[in-house]
């Protein structure tokens, strides 16, 4: 199932902020896609899941698959209709030409709220 978004608010020089939702986050998908020059990588300054049912979602680099290439962030164990909210004073980065993206362990409604910039 695909991400809807609101959109990616960006300007180069001031950053990004994707704010997107999943009915069914069962199976891995693309948060944010990589630059298009391959040399920039994401930098994460802040990231809020949301999730209305009781799974685990983990935030990663790059899909192989359905699976997430590499794991940042979790498993964080959601109860339904919870949250949790994290700001990095060092942004977390990702690969060069990797998208950042996201897994759950099991079906569910999901929102992410991501914010950064590109180095």
């Amino acid at each position: 199932m695909a991400w809807t978004f609101d959109g990616l608010h960006q300007a180069e020089k001031s950053g990004w902020i994707k704010n997107c939702y999943i009915a069914d986050l069962s199976g891995g998908d693309t948060i944010l896609a990589a630059h298009t020059d391959a040399t920039k990588r994401i930098a994460l300054d802040s990231i809020t899941i949301y999730s209305g049912a009781a799974i685990g979602v983990t935030i990663g680099a790059g899909l192989t698959g359905a699976a997430l290439t590499a794991v940042l962030l979790g498993v964080f164990s959601m109860a339904a209709n919870s949250y949790v909210q994290l700001n990095f004073p060092r942004p977390l980065l990702v690969a060069a030409n990797t998208a950042l993206c996201a897994d759950a362990t099991g079906a569910g409604a999901v929102c992410i709220v991501a914010q950064g910039h590109y180095v």
